[in-house]
């Protein structure tokens, strides 16, 4: 029974998946095995066995896990916070842009030294965090901040968690914008260029096309020109041909005339 209380608490504190917490809780009479078969066994025949209490135990197991999630997200967006803002060292140097009015007690030194220490220690270790506050070097000065209670420096701590992870979500939100137009101005770009290529290639087909087009009329106004030199040529011949006929029977008669004339004079002079 002490064991199964054990056992639920760690479940509500690490979550129901990391049974390498879980085992801690019960290391003293339990191995890991038989604690991952235990934690197996407990969600497949818990609701049968233990009903409505079952039903208790798992909201607050799923609480306790919503919880860890959150940890997680905020312990993410303060190193990010860290990493991006800091140009040097971040315990002085990390920019705290911060909305004046929520934090008029704090000054941005108070703030750059919890969201360091909540890196260090991590989110929700308010205790640990308030000591640190006390005695660490960097606030040995700050007699109001180290004279802060627990409930206002954690109300602090929270504010500034939420602001931070706002922040991140927001800087999320505007990079996927940037990259959602990025990626529409690439498929513009891409389209374009493929629109681009395909119209070339559509050129280059219609040049060959033509080209090819032009080969065959080449070949056509060659034969026909051939035609034509032919046809000119035995016309010419024809021409020459009919000339020299022509000049030919112009002879003939020019002959047939001049020798009419001869024999009549042959004929007077035989007369005489």
């Amino acid at each position: 029974k002490n064991d199964f209380r054990r056992f639920v608490e760690a479940m509500k504190q690490y979550g129901r998946y990391d049974t390498a917490r879980l085992h801690e809780a019960v290391a003293d009479t339990k191995s890991l095995e038989e604690v991952e078969a235990y934690c197996k066994a407990f969600w497949q025949v818990g609701p049968v066995l233990l009903g409505a209490r079952f039903d208790r135990i798992r909201a607050e197991v799923e609480k306790g896990e919503a919880a860890l999630i959150r940890t997680t997200k905020v312990e993410a967006a303060v190193a990010a916070r860290i990493v991006r803002s800091a140009h040097g060292n971040p315990w002085f140097h990390m920019e705290m842009n911060r909305p004046g009015r929520m934090y008029r007690q704090f000054t941005p030194e108070n703030d750059r030294f919890l969201l360091c220490q909540i890196m260090q220690l991590g989110y929700g270790r308010w205790k640990d965090l308030l000591q640190a506050v006390r005695t660490h070097d960097a606030t040995r000065f700050d007699h109001y901040f180290r004279s802060r209670p627990l409930a206002e420096i954690k109300r602090h701590a929270v504010a500034l968690a939420k602001w931070v992870l706002q922040e991140h979500s927001d800087m999320y939100a505007r990079e996927a914008i940037d990259e959602e137009k990025q990626r529409v101005r690439e498929e513009k770009e891409k389209k374009l260029q493929d629109e681009k290529a395909a119209l070339e290639a559509q050129m280059v087909e219609m040049v060959k096309e033509h080209e090819e087009k032009m080969k065959v009329q080449s070949k056509r106004w060659e034969r026909k020109l051939a035609q034509v030199q032919k046809a000119a040529e035995a016309a010419a011949a024809a021409a020459v041909v009919e000339a020299d006929a022509a000049k030919t029977a112009k002879n003939a008669a020019k002959l047939a005339k001049s020798g009419g004339g001869s024999k009549k004079g042959k004929a007077a002079a035989s007369d005489a």
